[in-house]
C-alpha cells in the first residue's frame, strides 16, 4: 500500500505524486481527518497503466473522504472512498482533460473494449462512469448497489453508468486505440516479490561463498 501524507510531495508512481493524491477532506478543512491514509497499490497501478496506455494527462478528482465529507457528498460508509483510519482506501476518481480521449475511455468501457478488459483481467477493478469523471476501485463490488453488481471469470465487481450527457466518439481514434497491444506492466506487488527473491538469492550466494572461503 502507498502511504499518502498530508502535504506530501513524494513520487508515488511514474506520472503521479503525493500532492495529486491528497484527500479532498484536507483541502476542505474537515476536522475528522487523519494525518495520512493508505491507498491501494493495485488501484494506483491501474491508474498508471491507463495513463501510459492512452498517453495523456490524467487529473485526480477524489481519493480518501473523511466520514463527514463522505456524508456531505451523499455517500455511504461502505464507499471505497470512506476514510476513518481503519481501512485501506481502494478508490480513485479521475478525469481526462482531452475530451476525445475521455469519450474513447467511456465507449471502451461501454463496449467492453481493450481498456475495460485490462481493468478486469489485470487489476480486478470495479468501474463507475459519470458525466465528467471515472471511478475505479478494487473493492470487488463491496458497497455497490445490487443493480450494479456483476460477476465474471475474474470475480465480483461493480459496473455502473450514471452519465446523462451524450459522449461523441472519434471513431478513428477509438479504433486505433483498440488496435494497440497493452505493454508488459509489472505491478508493484510483483516487483516487491522479485526484489525479495533476488535478495534471497544474493544471501544464499553470500553464505555459500563464505562457506567455501572458510573451508579452505
Amino acid at each position: 500500500m502507498a502511504t499518502i501524507k498530508k502535504g506530501g510531495t513524494r513520487k508515488i508512481r511514474t506520472n503521479f505524486n503525493e500532492s495529486e493524491l491528497q484527500s479532498g477532506s484536507w483541502r476542505g478543512g474537515y476536522s475528522d481527518t487523519q494525518p495520512s491514509f493508505e491507498l491501494s497499490d493495485n488501484t494506483l497501478d491501474a491508474l498508471q497503466w491507463v495513463r501510459e496506455f492512452l498517453d495523456t494527462i490524467i487529473k485526480i478528482r477524489s481519493t480518501a473522504r473523511s466520514p463527514q465529507h463522505n456524508h456531505n457528498v451523499g455517500s455511504y460508509p461502505s464507499s471505497m472512498h470512506y476514510w476513518d483510519g481503519s481501512k485501506t482506501i481502494r478508490a480513485i476518481d479521475f478525469t481526462i482533460p482531452d475530451e476525445d480521449l475521455f469519450n474513447v475511455l467511456y465507449w471502451d468501457i461501454r463496449n467492453k473494449g481493450i481498456i475495460y478488459k485490462t481493468f478486469r483481467e489485470r487489476f480486478g477493478l470495479s468501474i463507475g462512469m459519470y458525466n465528467t469523471f471515472f471511478h475505479i476501485d478494487d473493492g470487488k463490488g463491496v458497497g455497490v448497489s445490487p443493480s450494479s453488481q456483476h460477476t465474471d471469470k475474474y470475480g465480483k465487481f461493480g459496473l455502473w453508468d450514471t452519465t446523462t450527457e451524450k459522449k461523441n466518439l472519434n471513431e478513428s481514434l477509438y479504433n486505433s486505440i483498440q488496435a494497440r497491444k497493452p505493454k508488459l506492466f509489472i505491478s508493484t506487488k510483483t516487483r516487491k516479490k522479485i526484489i525479495v527473491a533476488v535478495l534471497i538469492i544474493l544471501v544464499i550466494a553470500l553464505i555459500f561463498f563464505m562457506y567455501k572461503t572458510f573451508k579452505k
